[in-house]
């Protein structure tokens, strides 16, 4: 036999007006394994695997680092209580962890969630002119509409953002 399910979706959408171009922008957002070189394109890495981030803004600003779990739960990896960043020059490449963390312990590995073969994350990358702190509030539990929200409320011209995808298998 075959099941069905039929669902409605409600969402509510705010619209982000567009008055001017921006001044900023994130010029390259990438992720690799440590042992490999960066890489625009679509990544798919194996469960424990380690992984590093890169980071180049046009304009000189703070930088802020989300993973997004394939269930929209949202941790920040940028700035954290161990990693406080000044604001990044513009053209500078920020790359996440460096070798100095990186040698002091500190690594990221993507891990697939028990009982999946695979999963589909996401890091989002926001740069603010101004240091800007988000999900203060919901720290623990935070989601994507919990990031969105916030950023919603921000004006348009005062940060960017980018995303990328990869893919995790055991």
């Amino acid at each position: 036999g075959r099941v069905v399910f039929v669902c409605r979706i409600k969402a509510a959408i705010k619209p982000i007006p567009q008055k001017k171009q921006k001044d900023i922008r994130i010029a390259r957002a990438e992720v690799s394994r440590v042992d490999r070189p960066f890489s625009s394109s679509f990544n798919v890495f194996q469960d424990n695997d380690e992984i590093r981030i890169r980071v180049k803004t046009a304009g000189d600003l703070n930088i802020n680092v989300f993973s997004v779990s394939q269930d929209g739960r949202v941790v920040q990896l940028l700035p954290n209580p161990y990693v406080q960043l000044e604001k990044i020059s513009s053209g500078q490449d920020l790359i996440f962890p460096d070798e100095a963390m990186r040698a002091a312990g500190f690594k990221l590995r993507v891990h697939t969630p028990k009982n999946l073969s695979k999963a589909y994350e996401t890091i989002m990358i926001i740069a603010t002119k101004e240091k800007k702190e988000f999900l203060s509030a919901e720290s623990e539990n935070a989601t994507l509409s919990d990031l969105m929200r916030e950023l919603s409320l921000l004006e348009p011209s005062f940060w960017v953002d980018a995303v990328i995808g990869y893919e995790v298998r055991r």
